[in-house]
């Protein structure tokens, strides 16, 4: 158990919030990127940014990679936020681009938290499909980006649904790492009292 508390389930609570963020904007402004909406989204992305970056410094962390990893995924949500908040212009042709990006960053790291949450609560193949979803539909906005623009819709929806999956799991990570903390404390309690 203690390898599993090195896993924060806050970073896939963040992570589903932003792709659900993501799939509802493909979803419900298929027909026009607006300088308005790309502004709400360099914003959410700064927002989360600092989340990232909240969460590296309070946290207390278990291992180097987790630490570094929320220092790393913070500097870069913040990056893309303030250019696409500054260049709407130029964000307008690279939006996509930076969302597949952003996709093959989840789906990654959501493949390495599925391999670590196995070994603590089992069943995670929906949590692994949604990582390699991610990480495929990344490569596709890559290469067939063209092709992307004109099933946007669909897109949404492929976007937001491995986002509601990293909702669910972040709450047995919660428990699982409020449980543990718990048990460190009750052991720390017997040591001081024996």
């Amino acid at each position: 158990m203690a390898y599993f508390s090195k896993i924060r389930w806050s970073n896939l609570l963040i992570d589903g919030l932003l792709s659900i963020f993501i799939g509802a904007f493909f979803i419900f402004f298929s027909d026009s990127l607006s300088k308005i909406i790309i502004f709400g989204l360099g914003g959410g992305l700064i927002v989360t940014g600092l989340f990232f970056l909240v969460n590296h410094y309070l946290g207390k962390a278990k291992n180097q990679y987790n630490h570094i990893y929320s220092l790393v995924q913070g500097i870069i949500y913040m990056a893309i936020g303030i250019i696409v908040v500054f260049k709407p212009d130029l964000m307008t042709d690279l939006i996509l681009y930076i969302i597949g990006l952003w996709l093959l960053i989840a789906g990654i790291s959501q493949v390495v938290y599925t391999i670590k949450l196995k070994k603590e609560i089992g069943s995670v193949n929906l949590l692994l499909i949604g990582g390699i979803l991610f990480i495929l539909l990344g490569l596709s906005i890559f290469f067939f980006q063209n092709v992307i623009k004109n099933i946007s819709v669909v897109l949404g929806v492929l976007i937001a649904f491995p986002g509601v999956l990293l909702l669910y799991f972040s709450i047995p990570v919660y428990r699982l790492n409020a449980k543990q903390k718990t048990e460190k404390e009750s052991q720390e309690e017997e040591i001081l009292h024996s």
